[in-house]
């Protein structure tokens, strides 16, 4: 069996595109912060361009900026503060609610499961169990 040029250089790009995602895996909580930045500020540059527009020699860049980010950061936390209450207010009503979930998802699935050859046996008086302890 031989290999011509193109199968070859399929082979090395492979090869490369894997190692590049294996380097990318293992760096990942480091690049977590540094990707949310770069996302950020992409999003949020056009409105810093527009404060510095607005009226130049009152607003400097970095006051823009810095006003900005103000900004973001008080909507981030509001959303924040209003998911909390309701949050705390939805989770226990779904664990509540999970043994019936759970038996539903078994009655549904496990038919669509068998067409495609999958058996799937879940423990569900475990889980409930577990669920109903916690």
């Amino acid at each position: 069996m031989s290999f011509n040029l193109n199968s070859k250089r399929l082979a090395l790009w492979l090869a490369a595109a894997i190692v590049l995602v294996m380097i990318l895996w293992a760096l990942g909580p480091v690049l977590v912060p540094f990707v949310l930045a770069a996302v950020l500020a992409y999003a949020l540059h056009p409105l810093v361009l527009y404060l510095q527009r607005l009226n130049p020699s009152l607003l400097p860049r970095v006051a823009c900026v810095l006003l900005v980010e103000v900004i973001a950061l008080l909507a981030v936390l509001g959303i924040i503060l209003l998911l909390i209450p309701i949050l705390t207010h939805e989770i226990p009503l779904l664990q509540k609610q999970l043994p019936a979930l759970l038996d539903r998802l078994a009655v549904n699935a496990n038919p669509w499961l068998a067409k495609y050859g999958i058996e799937l046996t879940l423990d569900l008086a475990s889980l409930k169990e577990q669920q109903l302890a916690t």
